[in-house]
């Protein structure tokens, strides 16, 4: 009986013991900018651009910024739009020249360009009026719809050349990613509505888009990770395992996606995957509470800024952290 205790404790120390050292500190890099959510960059200048809240009550607490990392420094980047501008709504051009934006104040909803420059300046890029889905005022009252709800752009993304936006568009009951032809203004769906498609990254190539889709990587349906090639309209799944993964964006190399992943039964936080060797590492390690979401790439391309949302806080803040690629071989 003596032994059988012994032994006991002796098991019950040692799982304690593997538990405590399988446990790993957070890893979260460094605090760049609080309050802020849906960063990204613009272009290649080394600068950011974010939504940021003042701390006041109502759609003017709302701002867009542009802000150097480096620095700590932001100023207001005024797009003058009377709602607060949805998850996706923009989208740098490259070179960090060129802003696309979606505006519904002037038209039901439609896809505009102004220069970084003259941000006033607009040129309505598309006519999104034949995609409105057609609904009587019965089916309108039936779902509590209003004119504006009926379609909607966003998580828009601009090729490296410049010359088109990949997009989803965003009907009353489904939703589709499309390509705009920036010089004519064509559009073309891509992927089917069922797939859910969204938050596009184009790779450098301008040949492939890696984007989120609805998948079935098990028994039930989820969020996994697809690559488009626009030369034959092929797309096969790259990540996609039980967990929920989300939010891709594609390294200025074109070797490394970061993206979001939430295994079952745990918090949304940071992976990278490297595509030529087909592997994955954590990235972002959180402490006991909160989630990391909507990562992006530095210029340079040797850190990640992702938003960080922690309970208790009114609103995300914005997190730096550096990335090696050695992380593949822990």
């Amino acid at each position: 009986m003596r032994k059988a205790l012994l032994l006991f404790l002796m098991l019950s120390v040692s799982i304690l013991f593997a538990l405590n050292l399988s446990a790993r500190e957070p890893e979260l890099g460094k605090l760049i900018f609080e309050d802020g959510k849906y960063p990204q960059a613009v272009g290649n200048t080394g600068l950011i651009s974010f939504y940021h809240f003042t701390g006041e009550l109502g759609n003017a607490g709302l701002i867009l910024v542009i802000a150097d990392p480096k620095t700590g420094e932001m100023e207001p980047f005024d797009l003058e739009i009377e709602e607060p501008p949805p998850i996706g709504s923009i989208t740098w051009s490259k070179d960090g020249e060129r802003l696309a934006q979606v505006r519904k104040d002037f038209t039901i909803c439609d896809i505009y360009e102004s220069p970084r420059n003259d941000p006033e300046k607009l040129t309505k890029l598309t006519d999104l009026t034949p995609f409105i889905p057609d609904m009587d005022t019965t089916q309108m009252n039936q779902y509590k719809l209003e004119p504006d709800m009926l379609l909607n752009a966003a998580y828009l993304d601009w090729s490296y050349d410049g010359t088109k936006i990949a997009f989803s568009m965003l009907k009353v009951m489904d939703a589709a990613m499309y390509i705009l032809d920036v010089a004519t203004g064509e559009v073309r769906q891509i992927v089917p509505e069922e797939m859910l498609g969204g938050s596009p990254s184009w790779a450098p190539d301008n040949e492939t888009i890696y984007f989120g889709g609805q998948g079935r990587s098990g028994k039930y349906p989820s969020p996994d990770i697809f690559q488009f090639k626009v030369s034959d309209y092929s797309t096969e799944p790259i990540l996609n395992s039980a967990a929920s993964e989300l939010y891709p964006e594609v390294s200025r190399d074109g070797k490394y996606l970061v993206y979001t992943k939430m295994s079952p039964g745990e918090r949304q936080t940071i992976f990278v995957y490297d595509i030529e060797n087909d592997r994955s590492a954590q990235l972002v390690y959180l402490g006991e509470t909160g989630s990391a979401s909507f990562p992006m790439w530095t210029a340079d391309g040797k850190s990640v800024i992702y938003q960080l949302t922690v309970p208790g806080n009114t609103y995300p803040d914005l997190y730096q952290i550096d990335f090696n690629p050695a992380i593949f071989d822990k």
